[in-house]
């Protein structure tokens, strides 16, 4: 059988499994698990706003952001470019709308997977696995999500991410795939076998540099397509939940894949919802579960509600066609050109614009090299087995320049389905000790909220002695009057 052949029918069969993954059933389950953790939590995504600011800034004076740093780079990827501009390209405008949707209930689920990273950790070592067995006793369960955990490092940690790093990095020079792929392998290797936290100190280092450029650039880009900003809006609203001169079910079928695919790519961009990055917080020793699951809210308001919608908007202000054919990465370079007018400012901003999401794509892979590990230790008590996924991983990142994105992109899709159903079904089954959290953290908040409160009236005041009472000298204990019964007697 001849090649291109081969990759058809292995492209076939991937999207055959990844449609029957992502069914409406994975989308609930998920929703549900958000839900669950809103409502029982009262909406902590909301209330919990202010004390997630103060938490970031208490840890940012004291240095301790290396971990949400790590986590950060694990979330923020090529989902959050490439996967934004396939969401549009697929679901249309309205995609945007649902990515939005998905992130309000992702937040919730964050929050969970934070508090069960914490609560069930075993030392520094963690994830949803160890909720699953020790939480509930579900040994099997618990071996299954670390097995899904394991591929889905090779898939959407790795073959996704350096398959978007080739594309952005063919916007400057044609090479071949295997040459592209030797930066990310090389440096899987230094985060598998580094002695010290190389991922740490390196996410630490780019994540926040590569963020604020991108974010920059992507709102400059906004502003100068300003006049398409209020028809780009309606246009976002309009096709996730409007009902157009057409017919009904026309209508119904382009709202349905408007939704399901920006469902899939919130997911895929932020992970909340699937426990990727509990193994990561695991490590950190500095946090309560309740403020682990702040800053995993942090961590999906960053990439969903930030990243992901200038991307969106970027592309849609700029007036570049959804549908092109042009390989996702090269649709938000081509928009970043088109949106700063062309010539030789538009090729900076796309040359910029790339070298963001070729940092994106090493933040990734940085973080979800940790991830994939620590699974390979909760399956493997052998250490030649979990060297091998050191080897493993690495060669990844190089097939991931050599196959094309999307197939790398319906294997990170079908890994990310099957992940959330043992995590979401954790988050459901475990939600007392969620709620036992976020409540503990609002009782504690209440009362240092009456001590201050106290202390700012004055402290706690003392009786004005009465007169012929010393001042310091407790009040004498004042009798019952005489009623001439004993006490428990009944006058008759």
């Amino acid at each position: 059988m001849e090649p291109d052949k081969i990759i058809t029918a292995v492209k076939n069969a991937l999207e055959g499994i990844q449609g029957a993954v992502w069914g409406p059933l994975t989308v609930l389950i998920i929703a549900a698990a958000g839900a669950v953790v809103s409502l029982g939590t009262g909406f902590i995504q909301l209330r919990g706003l202010k004390q997630m600011l103060l938490l970031l800034k208490r840890r940012l004076k004291s240095g301790g952001l290396r971990q949400s740093m790590t986590a950060l780079g694990a979330t923020v990827g090529s989902g959050s470019v490439s996967g934004v501009a396939a969401a549009l390209a697929i679901g249309g405008p309205g995609a945007l709308f649902w990515l939005w949707v998905s992130g309000l209930f992702g937040m919730g689920a964050a929050y969970g997977e934070g508090v069960l990273s914490i609560r069930y950790r075993d030392g520094k070592k963690g994830g949803i696995m160890y909720s699953l067995r020790d939480g509930l006793g579900e040994r099997w369960a618990a071996w299954l999500y670390a097995v899904f955990t394991l591929f889905a490092s090779l898939g959407m940690g790795c073959m996704a991410q350096t398959g978007a790093f080739s594309e952005a990095a063919g916007y400057f020079i044609p090479l071949p795939g295997w040459a592209v792929g030797i930066v990310p392998a090389a440096l899987a290797v230094f985060c598998l076998f580094s002695k010290g936290d190389f991922s740490g100190a390196a996410s630490e280092r780019v994540m926040p540099a590569v963020s604020l450029i991108y974010l920059a650039l992507c709102l400059l880009v906004i502003a100068l397509g300003m006049e398409r900003l209020p028809y780009s809006l309606s246009q976002v609203f309009k096709n996730a939940v409007g009902i157009r001169q057409a017919a009904g079910g026309a209508v119904g079928w382009e709202i349905a894949r408007a939704a399901s695919n920006g469902f899939r790519r919130g997911i895929f961009s932020s992970e909340a919802g699937l426990g990727s990055t509990a193994a990561i917080h695991a490590s950190d020793g500095l946090v309560t579960p309740h403020e682990q699951g702040l800053l995993n809210i942090f961590e999906v308001i960053v990439d969903t509600f930030i990243i992901c919608t200038v991307t969106a908007l970027s592309i849609l202000c700029s007036g570049v066609t959804l549908d092109s054919g042009l390989a996702p990465t090269l649709t938000v370079t081509s928009a970043f050109e088109r949106g700063m007018g062309g010539g030789a400012l538009g090729a900076a901003a796309g040359a910029v614009c790339a070298l963001c999401v070729m940092g994106f794509c090493l933040g990734t892979i940085i973080g979800w090299s940790k991830i994939g590990l620590g699974a390979a230790e909760y399956l493997f008590s052998s250490r030649k087995a979990v060297a091998c996924y050191r080897a493993v991983y690495p060669a990844a990142a190089l097939l991931g320049c050599i196959l094309r994105l999307d197939a790398a992109l319906a294997i990170s899709d079908i890994f990310n389905g099957l992940m959330a159903y043992p995590c979401s079904a954790a988050i459901i089954l475990l939600r007392r000790e969620i709620f036992a959290a976020s409540a503990g953290a609002r009782a504690s908040q209440s009362s240092r909220s009456r001590f201050f409160l106290s202390r700012f009236r004055g402290g706690s005041r003392t009786l004005k002695p009465r007169e012929g009472i010393p001042a310091g000298r407790p009040a004498a204990k004042i009798s019952p009057p005489e009623t001439g019964c004993r006490a428990g007697s009944r006058d008759l």
